[in-house]
């Protein structure tokens, strides 16, 4: 794929974002043809989001609403 045909990624994660760092290095150096362009949570003070925030990537809080699960 060039870069022209790269996919832009929103990443949902609620926890210290191990998963979303592996993702996130695996994009930048070429693993995954891809960029995360958003990483969402609705847990307000997930590590995830800090971890997108070191990045440079826009993370946001999404209130769970009356449907979260526990």
């Amino acid at each position: 794929m060039t870069a022209a045909e790269t996919f832009r990624l929103g990443v949902l994660g609620s926890g210290t974002g191990s998963n979303f760092v592996a993702i996130a290095e695996a994009c930048a150096d070429g693993r995954i043809p891809a960029t995360v362009a958003v990483v969402l949570s609705d847990v307000e003070n997930a590590g995830i989001l800090d971890r997108a925030r070191e990045r440079g990537i826009p993370a946001r809080y999404v209130p769970p609403g009356a449907f979260r699960t526990k």
